[in-house]
């Protein structure tokens, strides 16, 4: 009986000893973070790539504060300031007031 409750002592701490050598997956990248505020679109891009170079920075609370989006395209100009400001981003090693520059490209859609 003392043998079997050694064994499931010592079983339980490594157990616990590789969750702790093994630790969660790192943050998604902010590049990544954006791209999923991004994917849910009504945008059409007929036969063209719609591109975008958007410039932000990231309040005290790490949401994003659209500062430029420079486009050609201003139907693309607004959905990125609307699905972009104010949303929350988490990033390591987070400094407020840190500006961002970041390049869109919508492409159309496989099948249309």
């Amino acid at each position: 009986m003392r043998k079997l409750s050694i064994a499931s002592i010592l079983a339980a701490t490594l157990v616990s000893s590789s969750a702790m050598a093994n630790p969660p997956k790192k943050d998604k990248t902010l590049t990544r973070q954006i791209h999923e505020l991004l994917a849910d679109n009504s945008i059409c891009a007929k036969n063209q790539d719609l591109t975008a170079t958007v410039l932000f920075t990231l309040n005290e609370e790490q949401r994003i504060e659209v500062l430029v989006v420079q486009t050609d395209f201003v139907e693309v100009k607004r959905f990125l300031t609307r699905s972009l400001n104010n949303k929350k981003v988490v990033i390591p090693d987070f400094k407020e007031g840190r500006q961002f520059t970041v390049d869109i490209r919508i492409v159309p859609r496989q099948g249309n």
